[in-house]
């Protein structure tokens, strides 16, 4: 249709220009914060009516539905407008000298619906749905009995708090996303459109894949390296899933094994140093600490993670026969490690970060050098290939960074940065209804009441709470949510701010691979043709490890790199252990093929090894032994039964 090709292509130029609006912001520009904050969510819905329609599936009406787009772009920009006019007066009026107009009020309500329209568009219903509900509680919720009713507000000072203040829709979910999330967001678009995706991928294709499950372990590592730029589950899973997956199938695994191996890989990338996912850098805001102590706090944790579902992928080769690839189905090592020079920006970033640059002029700093890394060794090629004799076009394609690249990684920056953009303003509008009701501290007296104040059983009522809320929706919203909803007990249970704020976005991001809504899990599913709800338990097994880490740290910090270099490396080499152990009991194999009683007590073992605490450790350590030397001792028997020595 020529209106909807119209449409896509007007999105181009306006995602190119947010991109520019934001470098320009967050390197030079100075804007009141929730004029930036509303342009940024402007930008942001413009594009969701420009490229996403209104359902999926076309039909007869498709024609009237793409004008009916049209007009919510004329509504968004309308909105945008008036209120970069209006702004100033809103933002200093005196509340009780200078009431809302019926303008403000109007457009307040436009906007509040455009962003729940834009999230069932871009995220999906259930976010859209929950942001309804606590609208609703906030406008009617003083009619509730008991414990779940407030005071009351009126439906001016409502619409006030959530579209037109700091505190709700604009607030610092939207802020940080307008300024961290966005700038690293364009910076894992350049690093992509230089190569650095592919060059992962390769990477971790030649390092694993001809050992047994190889190309599951390539999905683990190359994963775990995608997710560093991608900071997206879903994301990361269309981005090595499919080179991944297929190479899962064709050595063995089954189809949902295969899905399920890659959404948790994935998954994992969220929370993965250096650049994890956007959820991170709001936790980072919310403490006022660097997002480089965000980084430090989350390395052992997420190298648990890693190291429990490589385990796991591991064992399950071992147990079923399965391969790896043949030497001439692999990338060539040498050839990868040519590319190693997209390295460098990843290790630029870290030092920015490391030196104290705040982490848009960080991420920045990155994209600069991408572009100079990439035009160095253009120019290197250049004249080694003239030693050489070789045609400079031809070296050409085989490095460079040209015009069309570099707009077309500001282009894909806008567009990949919509669905977080929408997704803060959505979870603005439940923050900004758990402020102004005060359901938040009711929540706490409920949870608290449930548990009989006993920590763990409120710790396990607390990651159901977050789970469920995380169904459906992206890792950003899911923690704001859980966040505002939760850390508040946790702090109030002992538990230091940062551990508790890892403990609730640990379980938000868990939240992608959990049944029955999964995002990553449906993802790989849809990838590999398996059954969504047995690729999710799949890969809810898989990532087991990451339902223990968040118990773990959170009583015992010296995980979160908190506490004396010996405490610290102690706790990781007997965590690791113990997640290890896990992995064991969960697959049912150690040295050969474990009997029930074998996987309970490794399972014993792992429960003693990740529980802090000397005495636990000794315990663990000491079932470990006695499990190995058993199944040696059995190994050596049915050998000498059969006259093999």
């Amino acid at each position: 249709m020529n209106l909807e090709k119209a449409l896509l292509k007007v999105a181009v130029p306006i995602a190119i220009a947010w991109s520019v609006f934001q470098v320009y912001y967050n390197t030079y520009g100075i804007l009141d914060p929730i004029l930036m904050r509303a342009t940024h969510v402007t930008f942001a819905v413009t594009l969701v009516f420009l490229t996403r329609r209104l359902f999926k599936r076309r039909g007869e009406y498709a024609g009237k539905l793409i004008i009916l787009d049209a007009g919510l772009v004329a509504l968004s920009v309308a909105a945008g407008v008036y209120y970069a006019l209006e702004a100033e007066r809103i933002a200093t009026r005196i509340w009780f000298a200078s009431p809302l107009t019926a303008a403000d009020l109007a457009f307040s309500l436009i906007v509040v619906i455009l962003v729940l329209e834009a999230a069932r568009r871009t995220v999906g219903l259930p976010l859209a749905v929950i942001a309804v509900l606590f609208l609703l509680y906030a406008f009617f919720g003083s009619d509730l009995p008991g414990v779940l009713g407030h005071i009351g507000f009126s439906h001016v000072k409502v619409l006030e708090y959530t579209s037109l203040s700091t505190e709700g829709m604009y607030g610092l979910p939207v802020g940080v996303s307008a300024t961290f999330v966005f700038m690293f967001m364009l910076f894992s678009c350049f690093l992509e459109k230089s190569g650095g995706g592919r060059f992962f991928i390769d990477l971790a294709f030649a390092a694993t894949g001809r050992s047994r499950g190889g190309p599951a372990k390539a999905a683990v590592v190359g994963s775990s390296l995608f997710g560093t730029i991608s900071g997206s589950a879903v994301a990361n899973v269309f981005g090595t899933g499919v080179f991944t997956i297929p190479l899962m199938k064709k050595t063995g695994y089954k189809p949902h094994v295969a899905g399920a191996v890659e959404a948790v890989s994935s998954t994992g990338g969220q929370i993965m140093p250096p650049v994890m996912g956007a959820g991170a850098f709001v936790m980072a805001e919310i403490l006022g600490i660097s997002y480089f102590k965000i980084i430090i706090h989350a390395i052992i944790p997420a190298i648990l993670y890693y190291v429990g579902v490589f385990m796991m992928v591991h064992l399950i080769a071992v147990k079923t026969g399965l391969r790896g690839l043949r030497k001439e189905e692999l990338p060539s090592i040498e050839k990868t490690l040519r590319r190693g020079h997209l390295v460098i920006p990843l290790v630029g970033l870290v030092y920015f970060l490391y030196i104290g640059y705040p982490p848009a002029i960080a991420a920045f700093g990155g994209i600069v050098t991408i572009v100079g890394v990439v035009i160095l060794r253009w120019m290197l090629n250049v004249l080694l290939g003239l030693v050489k004799r070789r045609r400079a076009n031809e070296i050409r394609k085989e490095v460079w960074f040209g015009v069309k690249d570099f707009f077309g990684a500001m282009e894909l920056g806008g567009l990949r940065s919509i669905e977080v953009a929408v997704a803060c303003a959505a979870a603005g509008i439940v923050v900004g209804s758990l402020m102004l009701t005060g359901l938040a501290l009711r929540f706490s007296s409920l949870i608290m009441s449930l548990s009989g104040g006993q920590p763990v059983l409120a710790l396990v009522l607390l990651m159901v709470t977050a789970l469920i809320l995380g169904m459906g929706m992206p890792t950003t919203a899911a923690y704001i949510t859980v966040a505002a909803l939760e850390v508040p007990i946790l702090i109030q249970m002992g538990f230091i701010p940062i551990a508790a704020h890892m403990f609730a976005f640990y379980f938000a991001v868990i939240s992608m691979i959990t049944p029955p809504v999964a995002l990553a899990a449906y993802a790989g599913a849809a990838i590999a043709g398996a059954d969504y709800i047995k690729t999710g338990v799949t890969a809810t097994g898989l990532g087991l490890a990451a339902f223990i880490a968040p118990f773990m740290f959170i009583y015992n910090p010296s995980l979160l790199m908190i506490g004396t270099p010996v405490e610290i490396i102690s706790a990781f080499i007997t965590a690791t252990i113990g997640v290890c152990a896990l992995a064991l009991s969960l697959t049912g194999y150690f040295l050969r093929k474990a009997s029930m009683a074998e996987r309970v007590l490794l399972f014993i073992a792992a429960a003693a090894l990740i529980h802090p605490g000397l005495m636990t450790d000794l315990i663990g350590l000491g079932i470990l032994v006695a499990v190995s030397l058993f199944e040696l001792w059995a190994i050596r028997s049915t050998r000498r039964s059969v006259g093999v020595t």
